[in-house]
């Protein structure tokens, strides 16, 4: 078909063309915008993910800071049994009378506080002194259970240097692929309440 000098419009074969660049170019800005989405909601898991896990390692450490140098009690992890890691007390009060301190955790009297692994979680408990569990709560979650980077917690007691070294492993999948963290830390026992 041919035109004539008084037609407008476009033929078929340039309609086609047409279309077929419009598809194109929107089908790339669609998986340009599709993969900046996704980048953006692993970086927010991955940061969420961390921040748990630094707030874990930031309780610990505060607790830790006012701990009973002979209370504190840390085990290694045994993938078989549910045990506490990381045992101690703090001080949860003054005798001012006496001079001297009280012991405790989680603000209650004679009571211990534990961090243990649980269901491949981290979790902090207050136990009293009868051994009835007071408080309990996840601490820091999907610790790294596979033991190829090392044992998920991992906290040495040394009481001659008073420091408590403390690591915490965790492992999650983002988008199809793992991804883990490791986050250590030295804690000094600042506690001197030992009367």
């Amino acid at each position: 078909m041919t035109r004539n000098e008084n037609q407008a419009g476009f033929t078929l074969l340039e309609l086609v063309i047409g279309m077929t660049l419009a598809t194109v170019i929107m089908g790339s800005v669609f998986v340009v915008q599709k993969t900046s989405t996704d980048s953006f909601g692993s970086a927010v898991s991955e940061h969420r993910n961390t921040q748990f896990l630094r707030g874990g390692i930031k309780q610990i450490k505060m607790e830790l800071r006012s701990a009973r140098d002979s209370s504190i009690e840390t085990l290694p992890y045994d993938p078989g049994m549910v045990d506490p890691v990381l045992e101690f007390q703090n001080a949860v009060g003054f005798d001012i009378a006496n001079g001297s301190a009280k012991w405790g955790g989680g603000g209650v009297q004679d009571a211990t506080i534990q961090y243990m692994v649980v269901n491949g979680n981290l979790e902090r408990w207050v136990v009293d002194d009868q051994g009835q569990t007071i408080q309990q709560e996840v601490l820091v979650q999907n610790l790294d259970m596979s033991l190829k980077n090392g044992p998920p917690v991992d906290f040495s007691w040394d009481p001659v240097k008073r420091v408590v070294d403390l690591t915490i492993r965790t492992s999650n999948t983002v988008e199809g692929r793992p991804v883990s963290r490791a986050v250590s830390s030295v804690v000094h026992v600042e506690s001197v309440y030992s009367f």
